[in-house]
């Protein structure tokens, strides 16, 4: 929320990087993360009225942070099992970074025009079998395909996201 909000203040006559935030927003409910998505609708209601029109981004621009707001991530606290499971290579390939609207389309079971909570519901569908808890017990074979199944729509979710101009 830091990041988002040296963002915000730093970016006031922006209307991409404000609607972008907006968006990011829509994905968090915490007290904060509310009270900023209003602050930055204002900003917007402002700007636009002064002339600008307010359309989605052609093309996604990155944002970058300024360096004193770049915190790095938390360490993970691993066990033993987790260790081990990591270190053994997964019996499928992964899928590609990119794939083809298509293959993503197929992978979730959806369209790229259907509602994002659509999209999001179905990746979750796809993902949930590869779960710690529905992973206990299995054989490696077995587990090794359900996290590449969840890779996969992983990856088709990535690429649908991309494909609307919400990458990050």
């Amino acid at each position: 929320m830091e990041q988002l909000q040296v963002l915000y203040e730093s970016n006031l006559d922006s209307l991409e990087i404000l609607e972008t935030l907006e968006i990011e927003l829509n994905l968090r409910a915490t007290k904060a993360s509310v009270a900023l998505q209003d602050r930055i609708l204002k900003q917007l209601d402002k700007l636009t009225q002064s002339g600008d029109s307010r359309s989605p981004p052609s093309v996604p621009s990155p944002i970058a942070l300024p360096p004193a707001a770049t915190v790095a991530p938390p360490k993970l606290a691993t066990t033993t099992a987790a260790t081990a499971w990591s270190a053994t290579p997964p019996a499928v390939a992964e899928p590609a970074a990119t794939m083809a609207l298509q293959d993503a389309e197929r992978i979730l079971g959806v369209r790229n025009d259907a509602p994002w909570a659509t999209v999001e519901s179905a990746r979750f569908t796809k993902v949930a079998p590869s779960s710690p808890d529905a992973l206990a017990g299995l054989k490696k074979t077995e587990a090794a395909k359900r996290v590449a199944d969840a890779k996969a729509a992983n990856a088709a979710y990535l690429t649908l996201l991309s494909l609307r101009c919400l990458v990050f």
